[in-house]
């Protein structure tokens, strides 16, 4: 398995909002999200994002109030051909089973807000 790199530089507008998206189209599982705050100029504390694929709309982080960098491995529940979730049971505790999400070719949207006026941050998305 080979692991590619997508990295993405955002810039807010006066609002604080922006959108960017990923140079190329990812085709296979999103691995992990990386935020970076910029050394000088970053998002304001309690920043909010949503990062979805562009076609398939599929949610890969949506979390408000962010203040400090972190990464994220997006997941989703796994169902049966019913369309039911299933369930892992361990004695008498029971889990979701949880799979990586897929990009079908296509790209990656990140959407910022309230990141302050003119503020920069960096998305670094890992498929594989």
């Amino acid at each position: 398995m080979y692991v590619k790199k997508h990295v993405v530089a955002v810039k807010t507008n006066a609002s604080g909002n922006a959108t960017a998206y990923t140079a190329e189209p990812l085709n296979g599982r999103i691995l992990k999200i990386i935020y970076t705050k910029h050394p000088t100029n970053s998002f304001a504390d309690g920043v909010d994002f949503a990062i979805t694929t562009e076609d398939t709309k599929q949610n890969l982080w949506v979390e408000s109030d962010v203040n400090v960098p972190k990464s994220v491995c997006p997941a989703e529940k796994v169902q049966d051909t019913n369309g039911a979730d299933i369930i892992y049971t361990i004695g008498e505790v029971n889990f979701n089973v949880y799979a990586h999400i897929n990009a079908a070719f296509e790209r990656v949207k990140i959407v910022v807000a309230a990141g302050g006026d003119s503020n920069d941050g960096t998305f670094t998305i890992l498929e594989g």
